[in-house]
């Protein structure tokens, strides 16, 4: 991967999220999990937004569990190739892992029993997560349904356009994320 999806500034993040709510990773200690290229770049410059629906972080020598260990001792179906995930948190229903030779993001979801492919690369994920609070923020005085699914229904056109994998499963974390914004049940 030479190159992410979405270009994002860690003072993007900052702006939407607040100091206290952009994770960074240190350089070395990312770069002794295995991250590289525009992935370790990505973490240790621009980082990860975290909110309360959305707890993950940057992975750093502190709080890193190999995603292989940790998900099958849960009973989870998990694969060989997941022995060099890093888990970086969860959303509501699911852990989110990020694959350290590829970059690609990849969920642990209640709602399926092998690992999901949800994000390309990290910078889908942090956009996610920033264009989903931007919208929340879009649509904090609207209050009928319409109005609230027309912004949605925009913000998935915008990250489906470049990234096609958070809404890639009908009953994906990602769609029930946006179908309960868009009925106002995040206020």
């Amino acid at each position: 991967m030479s190159t992410l999806t979405f270009d994002l500034s860690y003072d993007d993040l900052v702006d939407c999220f607040g100091p206290d709510r952009v994770e960074r990773s240190v350089r070395e200690d990312a770069a002794a999990l295995g991250f590289t290229g525009p992935t370790l770049e990505f973490l240790c410059s621009t980082g990860i937004p975290s909110t309360l629906r959305a707890g993950v972080g940057a992975p750093g020598k502190e709080i890193s569990l190999r995603a292989f260990g940790e998900m099958s001792r849960e009973q989870w179906t998990v694969p060989e190739e997941s022995r060099n995930w890093i888990i970086l948190g969860n959303l509501s229903a699911t852990t989110i892992s990020l694959d350290t030779a590829t970059g690609a993001v990849f969920g642990f979801d209640e709602g399926f029993e092998d690992p999901v492919a949800l994000h390309a690369d990290v910078s889908s994920l942090a956009y996610t997560i920033y264009a989903v609070k931007c919208a929340l923020a879009e649509i904090a005085g609207l209050s009928a349904f319409d109005e609230r699914n027309t912004v949605i229904q925009s913000v998935r056109q915008e990250i489906d356009d470049r990234d096609p994998l958070p809404f890639a499963h009908e009953d994906g974390e990602w769609n029930a994320t946006l179908e309960e914004i868009a009925m106002g049940m995040w206020a």
